[in-house]
């Protein structure tokens, strides 16, 4: 399935992410549904998916292999927005003929050009999540727990995702506002893909937990 992710994403202490959970749980009345998510990031040797921008990577969730490709993607503070691609694959190796959107397909085939993907690092994180309405459209909230891993060094995660399931993006605002408004939250972080290649590279990605609040954005933004 190919689209565009458009989400929220924020670095929180251990402490401040058991607090996000309670209130989560006071909202909906759930504990949160867990999954364990382990995924491996693949690229040419010289790192040609990574400069233009693309994120191929292979996770299980649950019992299940699925295959994303990421690219084109945007931040502005903690607001992300990527296009994807997503399919489910039968082994943990890179399938160009599962990328379903044709555009992305054909570049990826052109920049590996008949070369292989190896593995360059992996992400193993537990996740809990829950889906909460606002007026404005539905949010789907994630909070993990886990780390990367790459050349046997790692960088440990502790972040929350909002992500859009349907409607407008003032939704994600107004209920990551709602969740972490009064905590010290980095909405600084990089995605994944971007710590793991820095990773790869040895340099670690270090948080800046500073105080901060969502922002709604401008009418018609």
């Amino acid at each position: 399935m190919a689209g565009l992710e458009i989400e929220l994403k924020a670095g929180l202490t251990a402490s401040d992410s058991a607090k996000v959970a309670r209130r989560l749980k006071r909202l909906t009345g759930e504990d949160g549904r867990r999954v364990a998510l382990a995924a491996i990031y693949f690229d040419t040797a010289d790192r040609r998916l990574s400069a233009d921008g693309i994120a191929f990577r292979i996770r299980r969730e649950g019992r299940q292999l699925v295959q994303t490709v990421k690219a084109g993607r945007s931040q502005l503070g903690g607001f992300h927005a990527v296009r994807e691609a997503n399919a489910p694959v039968g082994r943990s190796a890179p399938d160009l003929a599962a990328v379903s959107d044709a555009a992305l397909r054909e570049r990826l085939t052109g920049l590996i050009a008949g070369e292989g993907l190896a593995a360059r690092f992996e992400t193993r994180v537990s996740r809990r999540l829950w889906q909460v309405p606002h007026a404005h459209g539905l949010v789907e909230v994630a909070l993990d727990r886990g780390a990367i891993r790459a050349g046997g060094r790692q960088d440990p995660v502790s972040e929350v995702e909002f992500e859009l399931l349907g409607g407008s993006p003032e939704a994600l605002f107004a209920v990551a506002r709602s969740l972490i408004g009064d905590l010290p939250a980095d909405l600084s972080i990089p995605n994944k893909a971007a710590r793991g290649e820095a990773l790869a590279e040895g340099e670690a990605w270090r948080p800046s937990v500073t105080a901060g609040r969502p922002t709604p954005p401008e009418s018609g933004m």
